[in-house]
């Protein structure tokens, strides 16, 4: 029966043990390969090392589409980027098409991607701490023969990243013949689908020595909208990314906000922003956007002798993620707003006062509260809706690139045999963002009146007093491209007060020169005009921002950021025999390394932010879709020396010795990482294996050129913000009453600027494993194999980013200070005595008391944190300078300081049962996570065990969504040219654990279940066969566990999309 062969290979994606155990003796006596975690040839079975392979035939009757589907299957994987939408994980909020692989849960930089055993670049995207990434999407699953996956410790053999472990992707190098495959799969609820064309051809000479194999990808993914999940959006979370009012005009949830705009707008009372009404978005917005990838790959080798064998490999990937959507029309969020300062300036003889500047501070401007000019706008004519002739193509590129060459051969030394293999490998990985923005000189000219495509200002830029206030010594002005000058008194003002973006060119100091010397400030009639930030396109006639001067605003932002990171490898490695000993022979495999790592980042100068659906400029989103918060250029040079022995020390014990010493120069320096492995055939049928090593993590260049870049962050406490306490919104700053609790607790969405690290230290972890592998090879348990392995890893000096509670904590300590001291000043811009000590148990303080109500607060410059007295790197909070003091930003640099001690236990096992009716394999899989404890936080953190949690809380670093127990179980088919496969992936229950006010009840989630069903016909015709495949995954559309937030599940761990049903055909000749 040829098919038991085949079948000994098949089982669930991701999951199949090393079925060599499985197989008779005869088969066991397979050809010896370089298997991952070693550079001396053996079976996976040799190793001390766990390692799983998934084979080709586990991938395809899987269904997967793409890669990142086969490594969300992954039991060992949790935490791994691989939703088809999950970009809060990324940088800058920007990563939909990206994907990543976390083994064990310690971040996917922890996890090492090879391809053939090399190094593939880094993609230009970073993570939202500041970190690289492989993507794995980049990978063409066409030419994916198998993926070993190497479940401990590979500092020793690889070098950096290998913490929890390796993931080699073995390609289809030695295929000969013509494949072609398509494949169609559709949900069941909505209308997404994915679309795949794949083929390879290989040809090889009479002679056998030239082979040459290409093979392409072209697949195409559509979107899912809410609306087609609205079990996940309407029914439980409505989507609701766009404020429509926010907490200036209200505290507290607002009992009107449902009824505006018919029904248009829901009330956000359990989010970041608990004092804002936003528009529902659960029918338009998307949760899958469409994605293109286009892929080719050509492998060469050509034989000389058998000393020489010339080989090399070319790799071409362009995708595409997002796509055009609709224009909404809404207000813009009044933080931007400047302050009339430059009317101010009147009485210096220059400049104008003109009446219709909506921003003054003598027209009630923002910086006096309570008379908002949004609160002179009736809600009813705030109804948003679509900009129908408008479209803006929000969307991320990236294309990679590949070239390997190499030559490798047998020779002898010492009449015994050697392998070796010398190769230059050039990867190239190039990404950038796209999307509808505001041009920040026309934003600015605009917020001075000066706005409109027929504007021409006729300010003079030269005048010597505007230039001095602005351009400081000599009045010299800094006209470069980043727009931004020495700073002078006035810019350094108008950056107070508006709390502006460090290292955003938001205040050109030759706008403001213009801005101050202008007389034609808001003259309509020269087509000169002013933007009105608290005011919506949709408002009534008079209430409006013309169209004309918002579609001036408006830009695409083409290459907003553009990022690429280029790596060039220099492998040098020899394996052979030494000398033998009574119990066999000792062999060892020495090697050199060279990597050549460069970064470059530039960010389009103009952007300021992205306009999110309603056309807003918020804190939030004026950074969505940026990971970068400077340019740089970077690069480094890291050399490596390893060596590894196989030592038989008595014929059922071998050990493994390994070591690998690699050098980063600079501050960072060198290590040296070991590894000892031992494995014993304690009879026929069992194996016992041990190993210990230690691992290491070298800093990204990223982080240390900018820290964690612009990164959003979710669910920040800000006790001294505006919050919901019965008392009013700036009570606790008032001195008026206690800090809030419970449900009072105000959570945040801020944005997080790192900073410069250049003495960051690598990142180092010991790992042990230990198992046993048993195998009956005769009985009637013959066939079966049983896998199980402890593991543990402990890894310390974790690169984070200072925690934005430690920040927010140095801060509430001086708070606390000056409110004992009765450290209180009139704390407003533009109200009288300004700065000057007030109380504010006066009555002319009172909230209710009209223009100086609550003007009286703890002195703002008592509890301010900046470098000079925070304890830590860089460490900077900014506030608005108004009665709201709203966080605008904090910044910090990266630091060493993390520690994750984790262990668990990895169980599998398969039985081949041969059959008259046909063959049968049984296998199932399984991890349990015992603890992953995070500890050793700055500020005074608290330790956290993160196993069997979703991790939500941002007080929970170092740890994504982890359930601690995880598998697959499933049975394979083949009769003749029939085959099926029956899988069930299951999740054990796990626990939300974020605030009382962003989980659902209790947080309790229940155990998952999901099944998929895989059948497969082949037709024979001659020389070449059909195969025809039909499947579902999720057959019974298990039902998603409930979280709140804007997918309304957890991505991480769950495929959002449900059930999907697919189709296949493949013709080989």
């Amino acid at each position: 029966m040829h098919y038991r062969k085949t079948l000994l290979r098949l089982g669930i994606a991701a999951t199949i043990a090393t079925l060599s155990h499985a197989a008779t003796a005869e088969e066991r006596e397979i050809e010896q390969v370089t298997v991952t975690g070693s550079y001396i040839k053996g079976t996976p079975g040799d190793t001390p090392s766990p390692v799983q392979t998934l084979q080709r035939e586990d991938i395809v009757i899987s269904g997967v589409s793409d890669v990142s589907e086969m490594i969300r299957n992954l039991e060992i994987a949790s935490g791994s980027d691989t939703a088809p939408q999950n970009e809060t994980r990324f940088n800058g909020n920007s990563g939909s098409g990206l994907a990543n692989v976390n083994l064990r849960g310690v971040g996917p930089t922890a996890t090492l991607v090879l391809m053939d055993g090399k190094r593939l670049p880094f993609a230009g995207q970073k993570l939202a701490d500041g970190d690289r990434f492989v993507d794995i999407n980049s990978i063409p699953l066409t030419m994916v023969e198998r993926v070993e996956v190497l479940k401990d410790g590979g500092s020793a053999s690889y070098g950096s990243d290998a913490i929890a472990g390796v993931v080699n992707f073995i390609t289809r190098s030695e295929f000969e013949g013509f494949e072609i495959t398509g494949k169609y799969q559709g949900v069941t609820e909505g209308s997404q689908e994915d679309a795949t064309l794949g083929g390879i051809y290989g040809w090889s000479s009479d002679d056998s020595n030239t082979h040459f194999v290409i093979g392409g990808e072209f697949f195409d993914r559509g979107h899912l909208k809410s609306s087609d999940r609205r079990d996940l959006t309407n029914d439980v979370y409505p989507l609701q990314n766009d404020t429509i009012v926010n907490s200036l005009t209200f505290n507290g949830p607002d009992a009107l906000c449902s009824t505006f705009g018919s029904g248009l707008f829901v009330n956000n009372g359990f989010n970041s922003a608990p004092n804002a009404c936003n528009r529902n978005g659960s029918d338009t917005e998307l949760l899958v956007p469409e994605q293109e990838r286009s892929s080719v790959m050509a492998t060469f080798s050509h034989l000389f002798s058998e000393a020489a064998e010339a080989y090399g490999q070319v790799s071409w990937l362009d995708s595409r993620s997002g796509e055009k959507r609709p224009v909404y029309v809404g207000p813009i969020e009044p933080k931007y707003a400047l302050p009339g300062i430059l009317n101010a300036l009147t009485g210096f003889g220059i400049g104008s006062d003109p009446a219709n500047d909506p921003s003054s501070i003598f027209n009630g401007g923002s910086t006096v509260p309570g008379i908002l000019p949004l609160e002179l706008v009736d809600y009813t004519v705030r109804v948003p809706g679509i900009d129908a002739d408008r479209e803006y193509d929000a969307h991320n590129e990236q294309e990679t690139t590949r070239v390997q060459l190499g030559l490798r051969g047998e020779i002898e030394i010492a009449n015994r045999p050697w392998t070796y293999d010398f190769s230059v490998t050039q990867g190239d990985s190039e990404f950038s963002t796209h999307f509808l923005g505001l041009d920040s000189d026309r934003l600015e000219l605009a917020q001075y009146g000066l706005g409109g495509p027929n504007c021409v200002p006729d300010g003079d830029i030269n005048n010597p007093f505007a230039r001095g206030l602005v351009g400081g010594a000599d009045g010299i002005i800094d006209s470069s491209a980043s727009g931004a000058g020495a700073v002078g008194p006035l810019e350094g003002t108008i950056e107070a007060l508006t709390g502006g973006l460090p290292g955003q060119p938001f205040i050109n100091p030759d706008n403001v020169v213009i801005g101050l010397t202008s007389s034609n400030r808001g003259d309509n009639s020269q087509g000169c005009f002013f933007f009105n930030p608290y005011l919506t396109r949709a408002g009534a006639p008079g209430f409006t921002n013309s169209e004309e001067l918002l579609r001036w605003l408006e830009v695409d932002m083409k290459n907003a950021q553009r990022s690429e990171t280029s790596l060039l490898a220099y492998n040098f490695v020899m394996a052979g025999e030494l000398f033998d000993m009574k119990s066999g022979t000792v062999s060892m495999a020495l090697g050199l390394q060279r990597r050549e790592e460069s970064r470059k980042t530039r960010i389009n100068p103009k952007t300021i932010g992205a306009v999110n659906s309603f056309g807003q400029l918020s804190n939030q989103e004026s950074v969505a879709g940026l990971s970068e918060n400077r340019n740089f250029d970077a690069d480094r040079d890291i050399n490596a020396a390893f060596f590894e022995f196989q030592i038989p020390l008595t014929e059922d014990i071998d050990v493994q010795l390994a070591g690998r010493y690699e050098d980063y120069g600079s501050s960072i320096g060198s290590t040296f990482d070991p590894k000892v492995g031992i494995r014993w055939q304690a009879t026929d049928a069992l194996v016992l294996r041990g190993s210990a090593s230690s691992s290491f993590r070298g800093p990204g260049l990223a982080q240390i050129e900018e820290g964690t870049g612009f990164s959003l962050e979710f669910g920040v406490i800000d006790v001294l913000g505006e919050g919901t306490n019965a008392a009013g919104a700036n009570c606790v700053r008032t001195g008026r009453c206690g800090f809030p609790t419970g449900t009072d607790i105000p959570t945040i969405i801020i944005v997080k600027q790192g900073l410069a690290t250049p003495d960051l230290q690598p990142e180092t972890a010991v790992t042990y494993n230990f198992g046993l592998i048993w195998s009956p090879v005769d009985g009637p348990l013959e066939g079966l194999t049983v896998g199980l392995d402890y593991y543990a890893i402990n890894f310390e000096d974790k690169i984070i980013d200072v925690p934005t509670q430690s920040l927010l904590g140095e801060e509430l300590a001086l708070f606390t200070a000056a409110l004992a001291a009765n450290d209180f000043v009139v704390a407003v811009p533009g109200q009288a005595d300004f700065g000057q000590a007030c109380d504010p148990t006066a009555a002319e303080f009172d909230p209710g008391a009209g223009a100086r109500a609550e003007a009286c607060q703890v002195n703002p410059a008592a509890y301010t944190v900046n470098a000079a007295n925070s304890g830590f790197i860089g460490g900077n909070i900014t506030r608005r300078v108004d009665s709201s003091r709203d966080l605008q930003i904090i910044s910090s640099g990266a630091l060493n300081a993390g520690k994750v001690e984790t262990d668990g236990i990895d169980a599998n096992f398969s039985y081949l049962w041969d059959t008259d009716l046909g063959a049968f394999v049984f296998d199932g899989r399984l991890n349990y996570i015992r603890e992953f404890v995070v500890s050793d936080f700055p500020g005074g953190q608290p330790d956290f065990d993160a196993a069997g949690f979703t991790n939500n809380d941002p007080n929970r670093r170092l740890s994504r969504s982890m359930p601690d127990l995880k598998g697959n179980l499933g049975v394979s088919y083949m009769r003749d040219q029939h085959s099926a496969r029956f899988n069930m992936r299951f999740v054990g229950e796990y626990e939300d654990n974020a605030s009382v006010n962003n989980r659902i009840g209790d947080g309790d989630i229940d155990a998952y279940y999901a099944f998929d069903l895989n059948y497969s016909y082949t037709m024979p015709l001659n020389d070449s066969e059909l195969v025809f495949s039909l499947g579902a995954i999720d057959l019974f559309e298990a039902d998603l566990p409930e979280l709140k937030n804007s997918n309304g599940t957890d991505l991480s761990t769950f495929d959002l999309r449900g059930r999907r049903v697919y189709g296949s055909v493949k013709f080989t000749l």
